[in-house]
């Protein structure tokens, strides 16, 4: 079963990567439970948030760093890089052009050939200094 999560995570990075979210109804079970960005989804939900993470990051590209995977569950670790142009309402600021670099990992369970649940971690702090939301660290 281990294969089906990276398989998975696989179609994710090809879903987003392509603007074809139609792919994620491949990946995530009807009744997923995905927990991201301190809320609770479900597959249409998380759907719609990511389109607005797209509409916010039109050239954004996913890039896999590590998938490791035992039995029905796993982990993986990518970047989103891009540049904050487009509508968007995932994040506090307004789009001006910023450069961003996004940090995450997801740790998920699979289910019959498709992930059940799935939790979605990222570096906020740092992403918000990125997009000028907050003040770098100085001297650090």
């Amino acid at each position: 079963m281990s294969g089906d999560f990276k398989a998975l995570s696989n179609k994710v990075y090809e879903a987003l990567n392509s603007g074809n979210l139609a792919l994620l109804d491949e990946v995530y079970a009807p009744d997923a439970e995905i927990h991201a960005a301190g809320r609770d989804f479900d597959r249409a939900g998380y759907k719609a948030f990511l389109q607005g993470v797209l509409n916010g990051i039109p050239d954004g590209k996913l890039e896999e760093i590590e998938t490791f995977a035992s039995g029905d569950s796993g982990c993986t670790r990518f970047v989103l890089t891009g540049t904050l142009t487009g509508k968007q309402t995932v994040w506090p600021v307004e789009s001006k052009g910023q450069a961003v670099k996004i940090d995450y990992a997801a740790v998920g369970h699979t289910q019959d050939g498709k992930i059940k649940e799935l939790w979605l971690f990222t570096d906020r702090l740092a992403l918000m200094q990125q997009l000028g939301a907050i003040p770098a660290a100085v001297g650090g």
